[in-house]
């Protein structure tokens, strides 16, 4: 028994020959607009009256010579409780990190930060980094802080 089967092939339409259909832009599934912006609610009033209450107690504190009284004695009251609680180990801590963090403490751990930058060639960070450090130096030096 012979049997006379044809073969016929069609022609393969690969996925990317068929022509996109352009629709109008959805930035969600649904098609609803995008959630932003809020509407004004009571907590976003809150906070902003909150806000504004609080810069403005700052130049009232900072203006009026009672107020001032007042931030002097609550200041004077906290660097006189910080320095009961200072102990002798603890202040020879804070010296100690003070020797490391002057002359070439600091000028070995910035060489240290540039050379491991520059080793696993993070160039953005090292740009960043050297950008920030000229600037802290200008700023120290009187000069005006770039943004």
């Amino acid at each position: 028994m012979s049997e006379n089967i044809e073969r016929t092939v069609s022609p393969a339409v690969l996925p990317g020959n068929v022509p996109a259909q352009r629709t109008a832009r959805q930035r969600r599934p649904t098609g609803a607009p995008p959630p932003l912006p809020h509407p004004f609610r009571v907590t976003t009033t809150a906070w902003l009256v909150l806000a504004v209450l609080i810069v403005a107690c700052a130049f009232l504190i900072s203006a009026q010579t009672p107020w001032l009284r007042l931030g002097d004695r609550a200041s004077t009251w906290f660097l006189q409780w910080l320095a009961q609680v200072r102990t002798p180990w603890l202040t020879d801590v804070a010296h100690g990190i003070k020797a490391a963090g002057s002359g070439w403490g600091v000028t070995v751990i910035g060489l240290s930060v540039v050379a491991l930058t520059m080793l696993f060639r993070r160039w953005r960070h090292l740009a960043d980094y050297v950008r920030k450090t000229e600037g802290l130096t200008l700023c120290g030096r009187g000069a005006p802080c770039p943004g």
